[in-house]
């Protein structure tokens, strides 16, 4: 078998469209977001997402307010980076992924 042979075939963004619309018409609504499921990094996860907005938009502040002398921009960035991480925190695991969390008080990772 050559290497060839062993690759999977590339698809073009015309393609995957197509395939998320059969898979919508097989009896998921195409308007709906899917979520990103739910598993035992997931906690971790979101808190990275979170500290990583604060630091990168909290030092882009802080060198800005540095070049210009005004040291309120240091925690204004850090307040935008958070907002900004928890928007896509909730776009992400918005409430579609919490179909893959906890229910009835049981964890429904196999």
């Amino acid at each position: 078998m050559s290497a060839a042979s062993t690759k999977r075939p590339r698809r073009s963004w015309t393609q995957l469209t197509y395939n998320q619309k059969q898979h919508a018409r097989a009896g998921q609504d195409a308007g709906e977001a899917e979520g990103a499921p739910v598993n035992s990094g997931t906690g971790y996860e979101i808190l990275s997402y979170i500290v990583a907005g604060m630091i990168v938009y909290g030092g882009i502040g802080w060198l800005v307010g540095r070049a210009v002398h005004i040291e309120l921009l240091f925690p204004i960035g850090a307040v935008v980076g958070l907002a900004i991480s928890l928007g896509w925190i909730v776009y992400r695991y918005g409430i579609k992924g919490a179909e893959y969390g906890v229910k009835d008080g049981r964890s429904n990772d196999k």
